[in-house]
């Protein structure tokens, strides 16, 4: 990260948002029958909104608060 910039995201920042990308590219089947990769949530349990993979929705708050920081994506 460039010293003076407010506006770049931090090696670990991208490190979590190339994580989540393979996450959210990864084949696999959400389908009510289907299998879900094994590294999503299997063991949360209800009310949460999309039982039972409540990391999902988790995971997913970082992609708010990274587009803050890039204006690219503002």
């Amino acid at each position: 990260m460039r010293k003076n910039s407010t506006h770049l995201l931090s090696e670990r920042a991208q490190g979590w948002l190339r994580f989540l990308w393979r996450k959210a590219t990864t084949e696999d089947d959400w389908s009510e029958d289907g299998e879900p990769h094994p590294w999503w949530d299997r063991y949360s349990t209800a009310p949460m909104m999309n039982f039972p993979r409540f990391d999902l929705s988790e995971s997913s708050y970082a992609i708010g608060l990274m587009a803050d920081m890039t204006p690219a994506w503002r």
